[in-house]
């Protein structure tokens, strides 16, 4: 992928990495039919669910090596959004230039801007492919006005794919934690040594929610993951959020219940949660039976070894910790509960799971992983 340093500005357009105020009109843009009938996206994601799935998985995948070459539009003049472009590998040494104008926006010269910055200010060179949908290059005439000399029409790897392209998703180290964001194909290896079922049903949103917890057992802040996972188009759709598995030191410290604080036991919980309430507000509910185990000792560390065993109903559900900003600290956020850190990931968290509810009932399963499992 080409070297770019960003924002770039051409006459009229900022180039810059989408932000979360882009959603709405990259969302009405994917949803747009007429607008997409030649993008080589399947037709999961040219709904609003699908959208603001791509759209998530973007922006996760900035904070990774192996980012996502897909950028913002900015009109200079207003701050509006008014596109997005980017690139795509093809082949060795070719990569596909693309870009996306909002409906509103077209046949002012901003596709032409749009390629012509990024292209021109390429750390190293490369050779860009004008890459078409075949149904495309039957009617279109593609112009060379983005310094990419005399286009070549190609048809799209990704139209003779379906459109199943994987995109690298995913979020940095937890704040405080040493464990790397595991990766899906480690995960699975896990499941399967332990003989946990792993849902691959290939309507989609046939999910796999799997916590993990990392060895630091005294710390107070999100060090741990909570993964989810489903099949579509033969291509695991995968995503990563920092969260804590344990309790916060107060309630380490003050356990509600006399016999200790709820510490969840690593363990596969068959349909033991719905899409129901946390306090006052929307979250995943505890409705199966669930094995903790009581630390009753007051103190800051976690102890699990050696210590009561308590099966049944406890109220530890999966929620989110602050509901305007992501939490530094558990504090109170876990009584026991498995706490997402950043309230936006839970809420994305939260439609993947009503998508499965529509599609397979209300009944999530949830599995605990500990570090050690991946040594």
């Amino acid at each position: 992928m080409p070297d770019i340093v960003l924002p770039i500005e051409t006459e009229r357009l900022r180039i810059r990495l989408l932000e979360r105020r882009d959603l709405g009109p990259f969302v009405n843009f994917m949803t747009d039919t007429e607008s997409t009938r030649y993008l080589a996206f399947g037709d999961e994601q040219k709904t609003e669910t699908g959208a603001r799935e791509l759209f998530a998985a973007i922006v996760g995948s900035y904070e990774r090596p192996e980012s996502v070459a897909a950028y913002g539009l900015e009109d200079k003049a207003s701050g509006a959004y008014v596109g997005s472009c980017g690139f795509a590998p093809v082949t060795e040494g070719a990569l596909e230039c693309y870009y996306t104008i909002l409906s509103g926006r077209r046949r002012k010269g901003y596709a032409h801007e749009a390629m012509q910055g990024p292209v021109r200010c390429a750390a190293r060179p490369c050779r860009n492919l004008c890459v078409l949908s075949p149904q495309q290059c039957r009617r279109s005439r593609p112009r060379s006005q983005a310094g990419h000399g005399k286009p070549r029409p190609v048809p799209s790897p990704a139209v003779a794919n379906r459109g199943a392209l994987r995109v690298p998703q995913g979020v940095n180290r937890p704040h405080g934690g040493d464990m790397d964001q595991p990766q899906v194909d480690a995960i699975i290896e896990v499941m399967e040594a332990k003989n946990y079922e792993i849902f691959k049903n290939e309507r989609g949103h046939d999910l796999n929610i799997v916590g993990i917890r990392t060895d630091d057992d005294s710390a107070n802040s999100f060090n741990d993951w909570l993964t989810v996972f489903y099949s579509f188009g033969n291509v695991w759709n995968f995503f990563a959020f920092p969260a804590t598995t344990d309790p916060g030191t107060y309630y380490r410290r003050n356990p509600l219940n006399v016999r200790g604080t709820a510490i969840m036991k690593p363990g596969n919980y068959r349909s033991a949660y719905k899409v129901g309430r946390h306090r006052n507000y929307k979250a995943l509910q505890q409705q199966g039976n669930i094995t903790v185990f009581r630390d009753a000792n007051k103190d800051a560390t976690i102890d699990t070894a050696g210590v009561e065993e308590d099966t049944g109903l406890h109220a530890v559900n999966i929620h989110r910790a602050n509901a305007h900003r992501p939490s530094i600290q558990v504090g109170r956020w876990s009584a026991g509960c498995q706490v997402v850190q950043d309230p936006d990931q839970f809420a994305f968290l939260l439609m993947l799971c009503d998508r499965a509810k529509e599609k397979f009932g209300n009944n999530v399963t949830y599995t605990l992983l500990e570090e050690e499992d991946f040594a």
